[in-house]
C-alpha cells in the first residue's frame, strides 16, 4: 500500500472521531469528556495522516505537541499550531479514567471541536491528496 493511501485511511479514521464529537454535542446531556477524547482523535490522527503522506512512520505516541514538532521538520508551518494542539493533549489518555481529570466544560467542548477542525483544515492546505 502506498503511503498516499495509507494517509487516506489516518484521515479517514480522524473524520470518523470528528462526526462522533459533533454528534455526541447534539444530545440533551453530552459526554463532554468523550466530545473531547474524540477531538484529541481528530488532531491525532490527521498529523499521523501527514507524517504518512510525507514517508514517515508515524510514531505510536499521543502527544499533540510532540506529533506536530514531527511535522514541523517536514515543514516548518506546523509549528503555528503547537499552542492550539497542546490544549487537546490532555484528553488523549486522562478522560477515560475516572478521577483523573477535571471536570469538562460545554465551552471546552466547544473549543476542542474548533481546535480540531483547524488541525484538520491546516494539515490539508499542506498536502495535496
Amino acid at each position: 500500500m502506498k503511503n498516499r493511501d495509507v494517509a487516506k485511511l489516518w484521515f479517514e479514521k480522524a473524520e470518523n472521531d470528528l462526526i462522533s464529537a459533533e454528534y455526541l454535542m447534539t444530545m440533551k446531556n453530552p459526554p463532554l469528556d468523550i466530545v473531547c477524547y474524540h477531538c484529541q482523535q481528530t488532531a491525532e490522527k490527521y498529523l499521523k495522516g501527514f507524517l504518512a503522506y510525507n514517508d514517515i512512520e508515524p510514531p505510536h505516541i499521543h502527544d499533540i505537541k510532540l506529533l506536530i514538532i514531527e511535522c514541523s521538520k517536514i515543514k516548518e508551518n506546523f509549528s503555528d499550531i503547537v499552542d492550539i494542539g497542546a490544549f487537546l493533549n490532555p484528553y488523549a489518555v486522562t478522560v477515560r479514567y475516572p478521577g483523573e481529570t477535571e471536570e469538562i466544560s460545554g465551552a471546552d467542548a466547544i473549543e476542542a471541536i474548533d481546535i480540531s477542525k483547524r488541525i484538520k483544515k491546516f494539515i490539508l492546505k499542506n498536502i495535496k491528496i
